[in-house]
């Protein structure tokens, strides 16, 4: 019992659950209790205790915090079994992988090493299919342009072997350019100096749960600023009061003149599900011309 873990399972299960930010206190609670990021967490917390022979995990750190994401990163690294991971987390996939899958242009490249190995190989590989592409097109273009030339003359032989050879040619193909995304974003009149000012400011969800105290903060024009912390410390309730949608509990918040707040909501609960994409879009700014598709 000991040599198959038998008794190690409780410790496992604690581990796991409490490192992905469920304490014991919510151990009995029912799923439905549990917000989708939580439940999708419950899920990664299950596959991971199992037993299976390969684990394959699409987007694993969607809803993880920071200090979850570098835990999953240690855990499968010193796990023994093997695995395979979907991601856009290119830190994340440096931590973890040994060989990176690569689907473009229809085809399947397998590299040895993590993401950045792989980046460079791809950069290199990419250029140096460029420069074979154009040598080859070149090298086409001139034998093309011989074959018409003495395809009636005397060089006629010459030009019908030639023929032989492009039609036995191996095509290197043009690497598949990315295209960035050109984006055009016009602000209206610009705020005040002064966007946010935060003095003495504590907030919570209720009075029972003070999430923090005697915040001091001031933001002002042009700042861009990183709001991070665990899963459940406050960042949305934070939010939520800048945009003067929660009450505080004390002290006092200062929101700057002018000042028109555009808010990605994690939830989209302000999006009408019976509405199409372009509905959605035309009904912010109706009289803007559609112009044709």
């Amino acid at each position: 019992m000991h040599a198959l873990g038998a008794f190690e399972q409780d410790n496992q299960i604690k581990y796991v659950l409490t490192s992905l930010g469920f304490p014991t206190s919510e151990w009995k609670k029912h799923i439905r209790q549990f917000s989708g990021g939580e439940q999708t967490r419950i899920c990664l917390a299950a596959l991971l205790l199992m037993s299976y022979d390969l684990l394959i995990l699409d987007e694993p750190t969607n809803h993880l915090d920071i200090a979850m994401t570098r835990w999953l990163e240690r855990f499968l690294w010193t796990n023994p079994r093997p695995y395979m991971v979907v991601s856009h987390d290119r830190v994340f996939l440096d931590n973890t992988v040994s060989s990176i899958y690569y689907i473009r242009d229809k085809s399947l490249q397998v590299v040895k090493g993590n993401y950045s190995s792989f980046y460079e190989a791809d950069k290199i590989a990419r250029m140096t299919q460029e420069r074979q592409f154009e040598r080859q097109q070149k090298f086409i273009a001139e034998t093309e342009a011989f074959i018409q030339k003495n395809i009636a003359g005397q060089k006629t032989a010459m030009a019908k072997s030639r023929i032989k050879m492009l039609a036995r040619m191996d095509i290197v193909q043009k690497p598949h350019q990315t295209r960035d995304v050109k984006l055009r974003i016009d602000g209206v009149e610009r705020s005040g100096n002064d966007v946010f000012i935060l003095k003495d400011l504590s907030f919570g969800i209720g009075e029972q749960r003070v999430l923090a105290e005697r915040v001091n903060i001031s933001a002002f024009w042009q700042d861009r600023i990183a709001l991070i912390g665990p899963n459940g410390c406050g960042k949305s309730t934070l939010l939520k009061i800048l945009r003067d949608e929660h009450e505080i509990l004390a002290g006092s918040l200062k929101i700057g003149a002018s000042l028109r707040i555009a808010y990605f909501d994690q939830h989209q609960s302000n999006l009408d599900e019976g509405l199409s994409v372009m509905d959605t879009l035309w009904s912010l700014v109706p009289n803007e011309p559609k112009g044709t598709s």
